[in-house]
């Protein structure tokens, strides 16, 4: 009798064991998108090198304008037997149609021929593309990629030129179509994959690390490039746009980068100005709290505070309700992060360090 309840209890825990084994490796990568609804806030660069007031020029991210692109789960489409996401798209500013560039206003007035429609794999962290315009899908983002894998750009057979050109170079990597995965991090236990630097554009190192500007791959967001291509008449892929920030269910889910915020045109935010760092104190009450004071009262007037992770996930999003104001931050992870204020006038930011 012992016998058989040892066996039985054996037995019990082979399938025990086997049961989490396939769990575990059944697990999925978080969602792409909301439950509901996503938006992608993106910037499509018209020049690449952008003149500032000092006399100087930055060709960071260049001249242009902001648009959305808008999915619903609620609203999707059957293609080649696979169910994607329909996109819309929406301008943020008020421009004359003129001001927008053909393949845009393409978008606008026929989505279904020219718009592209999305889908996700989240066993294998996979996002696709289908391009209405060409009638083909491309792997637009892959999570579980590792450490010197090569991902090739999505529709590199049909670029015109190097379509990555505002993140400072005119030369991709092998025959710009392909790049090699250059460190993998986990934050917030969340993946990023940094993607090798491009070429740089006037020669030496690439990328923008100082702005966090680089080709990555982050879970739950995607690539930091949009998911919407400029596409000449002959159907060639000209470059991809910005992704500045993305939303989930209307609620701010990832900011790509402090400085440029979610609304761009030129060098940064248009009526933005940027305040002095040092006048926005940040301090740490023991490993529970953070204490954030704005100095001028004036400046604190509907505005919003924001705590980022270095990956862009956006951990806080409230309404500043006094100055100084006090935020629990006892769930956060050990690691540098992010603090962000800004009120449609004024935007400051500053970096604090949690630890446990």
């Amino acid at each position: 009798m012992k016998k058989m309840i040892y066996t039985t209890k054996a037995t019990m825990l082979f399938f025990v064991g086997m049961t989490l084994s396939l769990f575990c490796s059944a697990q999925e990568y978080e969602s792409f998108f909301g439950e509901q609804n996503t938006t992608f806030t993106q910037f499509f660069t018209y020049e690449w090198f952008n003149y500032i007031p000092d006399g100087g020029g930055s060709d960071i991210i260049g001249n242009g304008f902001t648009f959305n692109s808008y999915c619903s789960k609620e609203d999707t489409a059957w293609i080649n037997d696979k169910l994607y996401y329909k996109t819309s798209y929406v301008p943020q500013s008020d421009e004359a149609p003129d001001y927008y560039p053909y393949f845009f206003m393409r978008l606008i007035e026929a989505p279904a021929e020219f718009g592209f429609f999305l889908r996700e794999d989240r066993t294998e962290g996979k996002l696709y593309l289908y391009c209405a315009a060409t009638g083909t899908e491309a792997l637009f983002c892959d999570m579980s990629l590792k450490e010197q894998d090569t991902f090739y750009f999505p529709f590199g057979d049909n670029f015109e030129n190097n379509p990555f050109q505002y993140f400072g170079g005119n030369d991709i990597l092998n025959d710009c179509t392909c790049t090699v995965v250059d460190s993998i991090g986990y934050i917030n236990n969340k993946k990023v994959i940094y993607l090798q630097h491009i070429m740089a554009r006037y020669g030496g190192s690439s990328g923008n690390d100082e702005q966090n500007l680089r080709l990555r791959f982050v879970e739950g967001v995607g690539p930091t490039y949009g998911p919407a291509i400029e596409i000449n008449r002959d159907n060639l892929i000209s470059h991809y746009t910005v992704l500045l920030c993305t939303y989930k269910d209307n609620a701010l889910d990832f900011v790509n980068n402090e400085t440029f915020g979610c609304s761009q045109t030129g060098y940064i935010p248009i009526g933005i100005n940027s305040y002095n760092k040092q006048q926005m104190h940040i301090f740490q009450d023991g490993v529970s709290n953070l204490i954030v004071e704005l100095p001028e009262c004036e400046i604190c007037e509907n505005g919003d505070i924001l705590i980022i992770d270095i990956s862009g996930h956006v951990l806080y999003n409230k309404k500043l309700s006094a100055n100084p104001c006090k935020i629990d931050i006892s769930h956060f992870d050990q690691g540098v992060y992010i603090v962000n204020f800004v009120n449609g006038k004024y935007s400051c930011s500053d970096k604090f360090i949690k630890y446990r």
